[in-house]
């Protein structure tokens, strides 16, 4: 059974999940959902939404392979060899205890990358962490990352479809604003500045929505102009729609 309609997938910041699930993002209402005019559209909407996890898939896959070819020749190859190894691969390396501004103990990490760019000298014992590197860390990171976006894969592959669906326009009198035309006068120069251009000019009327927002009538006149090439590019069908729905309203 769908939940709804999907308008996207949530990314971890930093691409390490600390599971396995996807985290698709649903809506209830047709109009708030990712839509197209036509099933070829559609269906090349799919396929951006399953380029992400396959790339990272890709990736993940490419770094597993790398770090295990390393591995098996770490002993036989120079410090240098190394250290360009993980710069390339930007991957972290343990440098013991470091203690923050609490007073706790947590783990150390050089990033060789961050080091290179900033010019830094390595210490002998940075030189040692890189010459005895570990990455069984790096490893489960990356097949931890590889499950994840399989998983999103798969979700993808197996639970989202294209489907015909009728326009759904929904209207929430809540986000209504009171519109009103105001004449700044001489004294008003302290408040009330334009949101377009900045301006405080008085005898140049405003709109005024809500209580915040102030449009002067120059910057009006111009966003009437560029909202009516706007408007020209909306679907005939929705236009349609969203003048019935406004007309059955009252509106």
């Amino acid at each position: 059974m769908s939940k709804g309609f999907v308008t996207g997938f949530d990314h971890y910041y930093n691409d390490i999940p600390s599971g396995t699930e996807t985290k698709p993002c649903f809506t209830k209402q047709s109009a708030l959902a990712t839509s197209y005019n036509t099933k070829e559209e559609a269906e090349a909407g799919v396929a951006r939404f399953m380029e992400y996890p396959t790339n990272k898939i890709g990736e993940a896959e490419t770094l597993i392979a790398d770090i295990n070819n390393a591995i098996k020749v770490w002993s036989t190859i120079s410090h240098d060899e190394r250290r360009k190894f993980l710069m390339e691969k930007q991957i972290p390396v343990y440098a013991g205890k470091t203690t923050d501004w609490r007073g706790g103990e947590q783990d150390k990490y050089l990033n060789l990358y961050s080091s290179l760019y900033n010019k830094k000298d390595l210490s002998a014992g940075e030189i040692v962490a890189i010459d005895n590197m570990n990455f069984d860390k790096t490893l489960a990171q990356e097949r931890r990352k590889l499950e994840f976006y399989q998983s999103q894969l798969d979700f993808m592959k197996t639970k989202l479809v294209v489907r015909q669906q009728d326009l759904e326009l929904k209207f929430k009198d809540s986000e209504k604003r009171k519109l009103k035309w105001e004449v700044r006068g001489d004294n008003d120069t302290a408040r009330g500045y334009c949101n377009c251009c900045g301006g405080a000019i008085p005898s140049i009327p405003q709109l005024r929505i809500g209580y915040q927002i102030r449009i002067c009538a120059i910057c009006m006149g111009k966003l009437a102009q560029e909202a009516l090439i706007q408007a020209g590019k909306i679907d005939q069908d929705i236009l349609e729609q969203y003048d019935c729905d406004r007309f059955l309203r009252g509106v």
